[in-house]
């Protein structure tokens, strides 16, 4: 108890509240511009820090990402970009509700489940630290290996019709990531000679031409104009929005002890907590017909769970010294540039800190929510000009953005490249979505593939029989999918007796 109300007078010091609010906004901008990202912005700013106290950094660094994670579901929302990789999901439905005038009502939503979500995690971290460090320590690559594959598969079942499709899109961006050399065994693979592959395809570059070049190639060949449909139409403003989430309270619960849970699993982060979220809701709400169509549940769902994934990520972060998620990478080696090893010791010796990087996440999260939620009819008007007056600009700032990651012109090249392969995949009926996950998650699923293999001396039944958890994981896998096909099974014919 000392150390929380220490926690408190450190956070509310006239010039950490100060810290607070210029950080937040910072990750508020950074948050909505495509291809940057509160990672980014941590890692700029992180040499801004060296003149602050240890407490002072923390809260400063911790209220940028709060700032970040809603910001990028408005650009998912608006204009059909996710601001964030974690925002992906939100695009599902976010996009299609802005696209019918209804842009305000799911900024509102994802707002509110941003801050109750990031709420709701640092006070389960703060309650149940003792257990969930023991949690942890069951989970080797064997068993991170196959929540990975799980990710992907409940990726293919979110799309409602083209589950064979994702799979191939997923199993094609995997591919792709494994361009460039093998940090694992040695070697290049896939470089044909040019030591521009040696360090693989840039994520950044990746990330705006899958989304914003492709888009804007769909927009300018089809000539689209505005949205005609009043923006924040009776009964879909913001003030619905916030009562959405707590009309479907049940299910922001549930996303968000998985977003938690999901967070303390090293590496796997806000995209992997998004998915499973997303794909839980599609499987245990009623009246799922509308998902991928402009439903609230499907913004509800991703941003509770992305959301409360940094409250869980904090437990191996602070208590093992293993980054929980990116952003936690950049976090960790702040604290080691400040003269602080996260570890064992943490939680007794630094606990002031951790409670006042707690709070100052809490406060930067209903700040940007306010915020956004403040702004979200002003914003969602955006959709009243045609497409074509806002896209150039947007893909300009992603492609200075990503020329600005390395400096390097080739980077430029290779992201039309992707904005191009997106565009295919858009026309062909592909999913550009499962493309940028299983991009994602392919250095993950081959770290832990290799580390597996490596522990049972090349013996693939490592992944079946390394723990009891393992198994448990698998069953879960199965069960999942018999359950997915046994509902498209029940709704066919359904339609064919309609049909009759």
């Amino acid at each position: 108890m000392n150390a929380l109300t220490e926690g408190l007078a450190v956070v509310f010091q006239w010039q950490n509240i100060l810290l607070i609010v210029v950080g937040f906004l910072i990750g508020h901008l950074f948050g909505l511009l495509p291809g940057l990202s509160s990672l980014v912005a941590i890692a700029i700013l992180i040499p801004w820090t060296y003149s602050m106290s240890l407490d002072a950094a923390m809260v400063f660094l911790m209220a940028i990402q709060g700032g970040g994670i809603f910001a990028g579901s408005i650009t998912s929302i608006l204009i059909g970009i996710p601001g964030q990789a974690v925002n992906a999901m939100t695009l599902n439905d976010g996009y299609p509700l802005g696209r019918q005038g209804r842009g305000a009502y799911a900024i509102a939503a994802a707002g509110t489940a941003s801050a109750l979500g990031s709420t709701f995690s640092v006070l389960l971290l703060a309650l149940m630290i003792p257990f969930m460090m023991r949690i942890l320590k069951l989970f080797s690559p064997p068993e991170v290996f196959v929540f990975v594959v799980f990710g992907l598969f409940c990726l293919a079942m979110a799309s409602r019709g083209a589950y064979l499709k994702d799979l191939i899109s997923g199993a094609l961006g995997l591919l792709v990531s494994m361009i460039g050399f093998n940090n694992v065994v040695g070697g290049t693979r896939y470089a044909f000679g040019m030591d521009y592959l040696w360090n693989g395809l840039p994520m950044i570059g990746m990330f705006i031409g899958m989304f914003a070049v492709s888009e804007f190639i769909s927009i300018a060949i089809q000539r689209s104009g505005g949205i005609k449909a009043e923006i924040a139409s009776r009964g879909f403003g913001a003030v619905e929005g916030i009562k959405s989430v707590f009309k479907h309270w049940f299910l922001w619960l549930r996303c968000s002890i998985f977003g938690f849970i999901i967070g303390v699993i090293p590496g796997l982060g806000g995209v992997a907590a998004s998915l499973v979220s997303y794909s839980h809701a599609l499987q245990t709400e009623k009246n799922t017909q509308n998902f991928g169509k402009g439903d609230i549940r499907g913004v509800i769902a991703p941003e509770s769970s992305n959301n409360a994934v940094d409250g869980g990520a904090l437990i191996p972060t602070l208590g093992l010294g293993i980054p929980g998620s990116p952003v936690m990478a950049i976090l960790l080696g702040a604290f080691i540039l400040h003269g602080i090893r996260p570890g064992t010791n943490m939680f007794q010796d630094n606990l002031t800190t951790v409670w006042a990087l707690l709070f100052a996440y809490i406060i930067a999260n209903y700040l940007t929510s306010a915020f956004g939620i403040g702004i979200a009819e002003q914003l969602a008007k955006l959709l009243r000009l045609p497409p074509l007056t806002y896209m150039p600009v947007i893909v300009v700032v992603g492609l200075v953005g990503s020329y600005v990651a390395n400096y390097d012109p080739i980077d430029l090249v290779t992201t039309v490249g992707f904005g191009i392969l997106g565009y295919v995949l858009m026309v062909s009926g592909f999913s550009r979505l499962s493309f940028v996950i299983g991009f994602i998650l392919g250095p993950l699923t081959e770290q832990y593939y290799f580390q597996s293999l490596q522990m049972w001396y090349g013996d693939y039944k490592v992944f079946l029989f390394h723990s009891p958890l393992a198994i448990v994981l698998w069953v879960i896998l199965i069960v999942t999918q018999g359950l997915y096909w046994w509902s498209v099974r029940k709704r066919y014919r359904v339609i064919q007796q309609m049909k009759e």
